[in-house]
């Protein structure tokens, strides 16, 4: 997958948001995060970055705004 790609990302996933003013040495998901919800309908959102932010999230574009969603539940969208 690489920036600008749309992922697949089924429902019942949630999407995270981060204090991003902290600094993190490890996963900031114990502590960091400031908002998040939860997909109730599957969608195709666009890949924002195509590094992982701590070795676990994607940064996607959502509803118009940047969110963080778990690699393991981005699927690539083939067409």
């Amino acid at each position: 997958m690489a920036k600008g790609d749309l992922v697949y990302v089924p429902s019942e996933v949630n999407l995270l948001k981060f204090n991003v003013e902290e600094e993190y040495r490890q996963d900031p998901s114990f502590g960091g995060i400031t908002e998040y919800l939860t997909l109730s309908t599957p969608k195709n959102l666009l890949l924002l970055e195509d590094k992982l932010m701590f070795k676990r999230y994607f940064k996607v574009w959502y509803d118009g705004s940047e969110w963080y969603v778990a690699r393991e539940s981005v699927k690539e969208v083939l067409w």
